[in-house]
């Protein structure tokens, strides 16, 4: 399954660039991240842990890094593509064979999300709150969820 989602961003992308490959950077615009450090991070190797409000936590494997362009980055059983042109893309491809499945258009409306949080930090310089642009049923606090699957994993 193939799902992405892009959006234009007022900035140079040289901006968006600094924020996307920042230490930590998903705690500055994505709003269901709690906490985004790095584990390894040096010229051989990029790996980063999300851990989201609802206490879910994923490590991130970066396979491709394109100075200035965007990366790809192995998270469970997704590789997701980000890439900056005239905006930002963010492309997901779940591979077909795996435990999880969600439907798409809760992945899009997650890449949604995380692309308008990226849009205001980028606009404004202000840090994305938490749910800021809505809940959402997988990755927003515990308490607010109503189908989560304990197996489902991303």
């Amino acid at each position: 399954m193939i799902t992405a989602s892009s959006i234009k961003i007022n900035a140079s992308n040289k901006h968006i660039w600094d924020i996307i490959s920042a230490p930590n950077s998903l705690e500055l615009f994505h709003p269901f991240v709690k906490f985004n450090p790095r584990i390894v991070w040096n010229d051989n190797q990029k790996i980063d842990s999300v851990e989201y409000y609802n206490g879910m936590s994923y490590n991130r494997s970066f396979i491709e890094w394109i100075d200035g362009t965007g990366f790809d980055l192995k998270i469970n059983y997704s590789v997701v593509k980000w890439r900056i042109s005239s905006g930002v893309t963010i492309e997901s491809i779940t591979e077909k064979n795996n435990t999880w499945s969600v439907d798409q258009i809760m992945l899009e409306q997650y890449l949604s999300h995380v692309l308008r949080g990226l849009k205001f930090y980028a606009e404004t310089g202000i840090l994305v709150k938490q749910d800021q642009f809505g809940k959402h049923v997988l990755f927003s606090e515990s308490k607010h969820l109503t189908s989560y699957n304990k197996d489902s994993t991303i």
